[in-house]
């Protein structure tokens, strides 16, 4: 909970097509070729989750887990272009890349803020490949650029903060829209506009937070076995989901906790209310975007809480990767409703203008107290579709 006070084109066999068209963004000046460390590379006729084809301007960074020659647990990346696929596999510092100890969860657990940004920093120097790429990319597609990341590997990588070479602001997602996939929702194309009033759930210990959501029609909920059950009636119309918890993540779906509820108890009900696509959530707890391994099944595949309301049919998810303090929380929650709370910005650009302001603050050689409030500020992510708006009813179309 939050505290109270190249991407290859590789298209794997057997996964599903996608289902819902990809929407069309403004063509960007191609001027400048998008940069690429070695030949394209066809792709094979077999049908997949990623888009043959991706929006101008959007392109996708996916993580893979793996194992090296010794059998340590590793990744590999993988880049993928609006405009074709091109295999980066053989360049060295995008293959058989050990786990970083670079984890917010970890930092925020030991105060450690101005050594993770330190640690991040020197982490991203290295990664020659990577930064050619996105150079070319920025530098083709300027503001425009969106970036998605696919990483369901579990090793927290904090991609947000990524530290970029001769950029305006040094941290990525304070620069590109960044979205994160799962594989709930890989290859689902365009978000929808969430429509509807306010249904929340607010741990007694967080103490109120009504007045933040004064201007639209907002109904809290006294636990969170109450918020689940009236998602499970297909007659609520909700245009947000706002929950504010302890979260914990665990070694399996009947340890892991948001609210009180495990992640086995979230999943035993359908959430059809959800299941429209027109409903957005908000997880203020901690670790509800942290990826987590199930013990009892012997798989790689990694969960999260964020994935559970993906899975039921929420076209986004906002949450957490760690503890993020209550004042950086109430800051990001004034930010996001009044951004988007009228469909002015889509959920995902309202946090890069957010990490945006909160890059512009921060000095060159930062305290602990401003690096903490901003690593705070990069401990939310957005994960799901993208293109994905709000639209709050207000006070007067619920009456």
């Amino acid at each position: 909970m939050t505290a109270p006070t190249g991407m290859a084109g590789i298209v794997r066999p057997g996964t599903r097509t996608p289902s819902t068209a990809v929407a069309q963004r403004p063509s960007a000046p191609a001027d400048t070729d998008d940069l690429v460390t070695s030949a394209p590379t066809e792709l094979p006729a077999t049908p997949g989750q990623v888009p043959r084809t991706l929006p101008a301007g959007t392109v996708l960074l996916r993580v893979i887990r793996q194992r090296d020659d010794l059998g340590h647990e590793c990744f590999r990346l993988e880049l993928q272009t609006d405009r074709e696929f091109a295999s980066t596999g053989a360049a060295q510092d995008l293959r058989s890349q050990r786990r970083p100890e670079i984890r917010l969860s970890v930092a925020a657990a030991r105060n450690e803020w101005t050594q993770i940004l330190r640690s991040i920093n020197t982490w991203s120097a290295n990664k020659a490949t990577l930064h050619d790429w996105l150079g070319a990319l920025r530098k083709k597609h300027g503001t425009g650029l969106r970036l998605i990341v696919w990483d369901e590997t579990g090793f927290e990588i904090p991609w947000e903060l990524f530290v970029l070479r001769d950029a305006e602001h040094r941290w990525l997602a304070a620069g590109v829209e960044l979205i994160r996939w799962t594989s709930a929702n890989a290859g689902t194309g365009a978000g929808s506009v969430c429509h509807g009033p306010v249904l929340s759930f607010v741990d007694p210990s967080v103490g109120t937070v009504a007045e933040y959501f004064a201007d639209w029609p907002y109904r809290q909920l006294d636990t969170m076995q109450q918020l689940i059950r009236s998602l499970t009636d297909d007659k609520h119309e909700v245009g947000l989901v706002h929950v504010w918890a302890h979260g914990k993540v665990g070694a399996n779906g009947a340890e892991a906790t948001l609210g009180g509820m495990t992640m086995d108890d979230l999943l035993w009900d359908p959430m059809i209310a959800l299941a429209g696509r027109r409903t957005l959530v908000l997880l203020n707890a901690c670790g509800s975007a942290q990826l987590m391994d199930d013990d009892r099944f012997n798989e790689q595949a990694t969960r999260s809480f964020a994935q559970v309301f993906l899975e039921s049919g929420a076209p986004g998810v906002v949450a957490t990767v760690g503890e993020v303090g209550r004042d950086y929380s109430i800051n990001l929650l004034n930010f996001l409703l009044r951004r988007t709370a009228h469909g002015q910005r889509s959920v995902s650009q309202a946090l890069l203008d957010y990490r945006a302001r909160l890059a512009g603050q921060l000095q060159r050689t930062p305290t602990d107290e401003m690096a903490q409030k901003f690593v705070n500020g990069f401990m939310y992510q957005y994960l799901g579709s993208f293109d994905t708006t709000l639209h709050l009813t207000t006070k007067g179309d619920a009456g």
